[in-house]
């Protein structure tokens, strides 16, 4: 597959917001039982907590993505994640939420490096191993 074709693929995926609509599905579950355990801490917080760490979700989700195409992920992803990210919370009349996922995207793109050396390195002994 040439270059031009991972390109298309991987920011058509982005536009459709399948980074996102897959984070929302994974966090269904572990956002169930935070919901229980932050509610009662605050009443808001655990919307809070959901918003960002499906933001983070998005980016890391999407940054595998450019890894297995074997594309450069660079501030283009965010930008895009946090804009398809604005315009989903907004139609939802979510617009709070909106700033919290953004807040979760850029930590996954500063953290994203560190994760993947700390993943590629998990799993090379836990094969080798």
């Amino acid at each position: 597959m040439d270059e031009t074709t991972k390109l298309i693929i991987a920011y058509a995926a982005l536009l459709l917001g399948i980074p996102i609509a897959t984070s929302r599905i994974i966090w269904v579950i572990p956002g169930a039982v935070s919901t229980r355990a932050l509610a009662q801490i605050g009443s808001r917080l655990d919307e809070f907590a959901d918003a960002a760490i499906e933001g983070f979700i998005s980016l890391l989700l999407a940054c595998l993505l450019f890894e297995k195409l074997e594309l450069r992920v660079g501030w283009k992803v965010p930008v895009l994640l946090i804009i398809i990210s604005s315009l989903w919370n907004w139609f939802n009349e979510k617009t709070l939420q909106a700033w919290l996922s953004a807040i979760g995207i850029i930590a996954g793109f500063y953290l994203y490096p560190t994760m993947s050396a700390s993943l590629r390195m998990y799993l090379h002994f836990r094969v080798v191993g």
